[in-house]
């Protein structure tokens, strides 16, 4: 593991042994095997020369980024998925039914409030929606393409709702005909009807594109709220991006990966990294991460439970992002505010974007890419644990 005596080696592990004891086992520091090996460090090299604020502006970009919402049949039933997204010129609305549901009816509306939805006593009117459809015979999948209207310009949320009439094909015939809702949002009248809030453009984080310098050191900073450790950044050379250098800020660190593991010993703490937005990038390469789930992860960070620990924080996100991991359940079981914050993340984050002037942050994703190690960069020779910072945009 990178040349490092194995008891010199401090790291900061995602599996424990006991879920008591997950900070303590995971973030160990052995110094005296590391000053008889002769590998004890004060400090490394860092580009003192660049110590002023750096970051000052943020990007809208085009949500390219489909977002898929279950059709929820007779209000319980999960008939299938509804899917949403943009090019440059169109919104699509696709419905997909599964299994053996299929589609006699499509209704769908988009608009730039709530109250441009057709509706009645708060109870949306399917008959009075712009894009309509009946099919006969019936079908499992049907996409509108709405042209992109005047109004939708940067950073609007368009409402949409979707509904469907589904029914099950048994033994050749139909049956348990159903209306069906997509989207996690309740309309205001006494029906269970829903909707789904959507943006054209959203709010990203400006990064560099080149490599750069990240320390990750125990625990969270005073100023901070609770973190699993904190990383600092240093090699952002130019003034538009929207992270800075190290000392100018720090930021709140969690890990991505229940299984996998980060040195956080001084001298073997600091690594070459790209850095990603997870407002705007798929991530190749860690097949053990759940693709869909950064969405969720955002909707996390920026609801927090007051009173949850660092601890609560990351079992949820472990959760979120990978929850085959067999040891998972063991370890870390998914119990009190982990739960509750996992729940509502699952629950209110699907399509979730951090809302512009709000104060709320974004997680970028850290691709380890090399240690860097008394001025140089090493390989890296284990499977390092994944990063996710908050920034602040």
């Amino acid at each position: 593991m990178c040349e490092v005596p194995e008891a010199a080696q401090a790291y900061a592990w995602g599996v424990t042994e006991t879920g008591d004891e997950m900070r303590r086992t995971r973030l160990l520091a052995v110094l005296a095997i590391a000053v008889v090996a002769g590998l004890m460090v004060t400090g490394c090299e860092r580009q003192g020369d660049l110590t002023q604020r750096v970051g000052v502006a943020s990007t809208w970009i085009p949500n390219l980024q489909p977002a898929t919402f279950t059709i929820w049949a007779g209000q319980n039933q999960n008939a299938g998925n509804v899917t949403v997204w943009f090019d440059q010129t169109k919104l699509y609305i696709k419905y997909q039914t599964t299994g053996n549901w299929w589609i006699s009816e499509t209704h769908a509306h988009a608009a730039t409030s709530l109250g441009g939805i057709p509706q009645k006593n708060g109870n949306p009117s399917p008959g009075k929606f712009e894009f309509k459809n009946t099919f006969n015979p019936k079908v499992q999948t049907w996409t509108y393409a709405i042209p992109v209207k005047p109004g939708w310009v940067e950073g609007t949320e368009l409402y949409i709702a979707t509904h469907c009439v589904v029914s099950q094909l048994v033994g050749g015939k139909y049956v348990n005909e159903q209306t069906g809702w997509a989207g996690p949002h309740d309309f205001p009248g006494r029906n269970w009807a829903k909707y789904i809030k959507y943006r054209r453009y959203i709010k990203d984080v400006r990064l560099p594109d080149y490599v750069v310098r990240a320390r990750v050191d125990e625990g969270s900073l005073p100023y901070f709220p609770p973190s699993t450790f904190t990383v600092s950044l240093t090699g952002i050379t130019e003034t538009f991006y929207d992270v800075w250098n190290y000392p100018d800020t720090s930021y709140p660190g969690w890990c991505a990966e229940h299984d996998k593991g980060i040195l956080v010993f001084n001298g073997f703490n600091e690594y070459l990294t790209k850095l990603h937005s997870t407002e705007n990038w798929m991530l190749p390469g860690y097949p053990d991460i759940h693709p869909d789930r950064w969405d969720n992860v955002n909707y996390l960070l920026n609801h927090k439970l007051p009173g949850a620990t660092a601890d609560d924080i990351q079992v949820a996100i472990w959760w979120l992002l990978t929850p085959e991991d067999p040891k998972l359940p063991l370890d870390h079981p998914l119990i009190g505010n982990a739960k509750t914050m996992h729940d509502e993340a699952l629950l209110y984050g699907e399509g979730w974007h951090p809302i512009p002037g709000a104060g709320q942050v974004i997680g970028v994703f850290l691709d380890i890419q090399s240690m860097f190690f008394m001025g140089k960069p090493m390989p890296l020779r284990f499977d390092i644990q994944p990063v996710i910072i908050e920034v602040d945009p």
